[in-house]
């Protein structure tokens, strides 16, 4: 068994370059092997940044034989393609969020991993990040009582015009962008036996996406998320979580720096506690996790069913606003 992944990335996005290319180049578990774009200038480009090989055109990464993963931060109506033709050529996927735009997609890539063993996974890093762990655990003890409900919003003010978020070809509008966050959050905390039980999604008329929204989803227990989203927003990044005792709100949830200590304020009937955490890289965190999961040859049956269940919530939201 392989102590080292070799990982190709297709595509030279910004989050890339922001984030995970610089955490895959210290994970313990990978070596940077390639990058690839449909631009020779800027896979070179790109390359000479991070010390490792250009390669021109994302199906000439796919036939290397040196490459065991391939990370994707491709436009969101790209993913699907990629990943089933990453998968074909068998390599492990890491696709950014959104995973794939629509549930078809989901289950055709998660269909086409299950032929195969290969890991599929959707890249919302957050989850990894220790402070969320802290809650759970908190609420565990029983501090809050039983949890009637979360609340989670994420969102963000008006981005540039020509930005692909506004562009519903691409894959664009803020449920797939923001809205997800959230969404994995209940998940994270309510189980995933979610059932949809309201939506409402603003349409711009200009660019045809959405670019605000909410959605209520509800579990076996009664217990209920609230879901608030949107890039024409005051920003907010963050989520409450409401029990029969108390409560717990996180302040930074979704997209907290590396650097960051965070916060979380845990409420009880005349009594507030703040707790400051050490600050963690959940880029790196996630990567660490995604790379174990490899290594460990396991049945990949709950990562296929995770990214399913992301899916089906998300085009809940999606078809059945009011």
């Amino acid at each position: 068994m392989k102590n080292i992944l070799r990982i190709g990335v297709i595509g030279c996005a910004r989050i890339a370059e922001k984030y995970t290319l610089s955490a895959i180049r210290s994970s313990e578990h990978l070596c940077l092997a390639a990058i690839a774009s449909r631009s020779k200038e800027k896979a070179e480009n790109f390359a000479k940044m991070y010390e490792c090989e250009p390669v021109w055109g994302y199906e000439n990464m796919l036939v290397r034989k040196d490459i065991d993963v391939v990370y994707i931060p491709l436009l969101p109506n790209l993913h699907e393609k990629w990943a089933v033709e990453s998968l074909k050529a068998g390599k492990h996927v890491l696709n950014e969020k959104p995973f794939v735009t629509n549930l078809s997609s989901a289950k055709t890539v998660v269909g086409e991993a299950r032929d195969r063993n290969l890991l599929v996974m959707e890249n919302y890093m957050f989850i990894h990040h220790p402070q969320h762990a802290f809650v759970k655990d908190v609420i565990e003890s029983g501090a809050i009582g039983e949890i009637r409900l979360f609340k989670g919003s994420f969102g963000f003010p008006p981005l540039a015009k020509n930005d692909f978020r506004y562009d519903k070809n691409s894959g664009g509008g803020a449920l797939l962008d923001a809205g997800g966050y959230p969404i994995r959050a209940a998940r994270f905390f309510l189980g995933d036996n979610l059932t949809g039980i309201g939506a409402n999604m603003f349409i711009d008329k200009v660019s045809g996406v959405d670019i605000y929204g909410a959605a209520m989803f509800r579990n076996d227990a009664n217990q209920v998320a609230q879901i608030s989203f949107g890039f024409d927003n005051y920003y907010q990044c963050n989520y409450m979580i409401w029990g029969s005792k108390g409560a717990i709100v996180v302040k930074r949830a979704y997209t907290i720096p590396p650097w960051m200590e965070p916060e979380v304020t845990v409420e009880k009937q005349g009594l507030v506690k703040n707790f400051t955490l050490p600050p963690e890289n959940h880029f790196q965190l996630m990567l660490d996790y995604f790379c174990k999961e490899v290594l460990n040859d396991k049945n990949y049956e709950s990562h296929y069913s995770s990214i399913i269940e992301q899916a089906r919530l998300l085009e809940y939201a999606r078809n059945n606003s009011c």
